[in-house]
């Protein structure tokens, strides 16, 4: 059973750890400590942290979009995969949302992450556009939380 919770000021580190591991840094774009210290402090933006038996075992970046309906996921990172912890906390990240009166998650995903795209897709997500960074295409997926 996970937990989230808000991320500490002392657990960006670690975030910056987990994106830059091999396995995970080729999938995201990372931010550097300062960004995301910046980010945390702005209204806009919700560090959650994942917590497995009271560890943190991963982080979920979330951006309140302008539109009052709407938050971008913006990242999910977890630690130990194939536990089903990424899966939870999406589901959980999923009620959080519909709480705060939000009803679609949306998120962007590089076209070369087969295991992203699988989860994303599995739980209900659709894929309603792309783009691109860096020459590298990016899938965007969307779930109407209802």
């Amino acid at each position: 059973m996970i937990e989230l919770r808000p991320t500490r000021i002392d657990e960006l580190a670690l975030l910056v750890q987990l994106e830059t591991a091999p396995g995970t840094r080729e999938f995201i774009i990372p931010s550097v400590l300062g960004a995301h210290r910046a980010n945390l402090t702005h209204d806009d933006f919700v560090y959650l942290s994942i917590l497995e038996r009271q560890a943190v075992a991963g982080v979920i970046i979330l951006r309140l979009d302008v539109e009052p309906d709407s938050v971008e996921l913006r990242r999910i990172i977890v630690r130990d995969r194939n536990r089903g912890i990424g899966q939870q906390a999406i589901r959980m990240v999923e009620a959080w949302c519909r709480s705060l009166g939000r009803s679609r998650i949306w998120l962007d995903v590089f076209e070369s992450n087969q295991r992203a795209r699988h989860l994303y897709e599995k739980l209900g997500y659709r894929q309603f556009g792309q783009s691109t960074f860096e020459g590298r295409v990016l899938l965007l997926y969307e779930h109407e939380l209802g």
